[in-house]
């Protein structure tokens, strides 16, 4: 993976990401890297850190190749579930890891906060984040929770059903799915292993 990248390198190279790049850049000058609406909302930092992936960093990791192409993507925030936002060109796209389907959020990073802030619970999962860390304690930094059973093979949105995971183990797991899951008949037999903290 090669040597942590610097903060000052890393907001240069949020440049080659267009309006939404700089927009991000300014928002991670004033707050770098940030957990909201009880940690079920993560936007990653900038630079090195001891306890989580930087933006860059994260978006270097193996296991986004299970997803093809995602070049055109920066993954920069995610839910409480690790489902992440990225900019793709000048707007904001949510991405399921399950699937590896995007879809348009946000026109900017000023919409996407909108977006966020007007329905939490919908958008990052807040209520079961809260939910859980009331039943269980805090989070560990970089672990998101998730599904016993994947959301896309019924998986439901309940307490019981969810586990935390560490960020890479999480990724691993569901880009894996993800890429079994690809051009498959319904009814077809897949393997998921995931691993809890």
């Amino acid at each position: 993976m090669g040597l942590p990248i610097e903060r000052a390198d890393a907001e240069s190279m949020l440049q080659r990401w267009g309006r939404c790049g700089r927009e991000l850049a300014a928002l991670l000058a004033e707050r770098n890297g940030l957990y909201a609406f009880d940690s079920a909302l993560l936007v990653r930092p900038l630079g090195k850190t001891d306890s989580l992936h930087e933006l860059f960093d994260w978006n270097k990791q193996k296991a986004w190749s299970e997803y093809g192409d995602l070049s055109d993507l920066l993954f920069f925030a995610e839910d409480i579930f690790g489902h992440p936002f990225a900019i793709e060109g000048e707007r904001i796209v949510s991405f399921d890891l399950e699937t590896g389907e995007r879809e348009e959020f946000a026109e900017s990073l000023e919409a996407f906060a909108a977006t966020i802030f007007d329905e939490p619970a919908l958008h990052t999962g807040w209520p079961l984040a809260h939910e859980w860390q009331e039943a269980h304690n805090a989070l560990p930094i970089g672990a998101r929770l998730a599904p016993k059973q994947p959301f896309v093979l019924g998986g439901d949105y309940v307490l019981d059903h969810l586990v935390p995971v560490n960020e890479i183990a999480g990724l691993t797991a569901r880009a894996n799915l993800a890429r079994q899951l690809k051009d498959l008949p319904p009814g077809s037999a897949v393997t998921y292993e995931l691993q809890p903290l």
